[in-house]
């Protein structure tokens, strides 16, 4: 009785076949990830805009404290204050102290920076400033943080 097997070279082709198909998966995983990454962070600068928006909105409609967690556990609040400016850095700080999303590329650190002092974009960050009136958002998404992959938002507090 003759037993059939696999010859040498046809279990060579499968495993060149195999090692093909895995090389490309692994670069298509790669760039899919990368997409990922982008698109989560476009989305965190969006909702963190919405949230700052709506958290502000509370002032102006009679609340006397907004923002009211603290991403490290426990209360956090912020007084609605007296003055636009005052709602602008209360809202900065809020932001940074309440907002508790993750930088897509270094998952052990949050994603919202507060800075009082000149502004900036670098990846994987939200940056909330304030000046005046006014609250700021950038984000950035690549490295160099160019115009055509960073985004800006400014809220603008009565």
């Amino acid at each position: 009785m003759k037993q059939k097997s696999f010859t040498l070279i046809e279990l060579l082709v499968v495993v060149a076949i195999i090692g093909i198909l895995a090389a490309v998966g692994v670069n298509t995983f790669s760039g899919f990830q990368e997409k990922t990454k982008i698109a989560v962070m476009k989305t965190h600068h969006d909702n963190v805009v919405k949230i700052i928006t709506s958290e502000l909105m509370k002032c102006q409609l009679g609340e006397t404290h907004f923002f009211s967690t603290s991403k490290y556990g426990g209360n956090y609040k912020v007084q609605c204050g007296t003055t636009p400016e005052w709602r602008a850095a209360s809202a900065r700080n809020g932001a940074y102290n309440s907002i508790a999303f993750k930088n897509p590329w270094k998952t052990s650190e949050f994603t919202i920076w507060e800075v009082t002092t000149k502004p900036y974009f670098e990846k994987g960050k939200v940056i909330v400033s304030s000046s005046g009136n006014e609250v700021s958002v950038r984000s950035c998404w690549a490295d160099g943080c160019d115009s055509s992959n960073r985004k800006l938002d400014i809220i603008v507090t009565d």
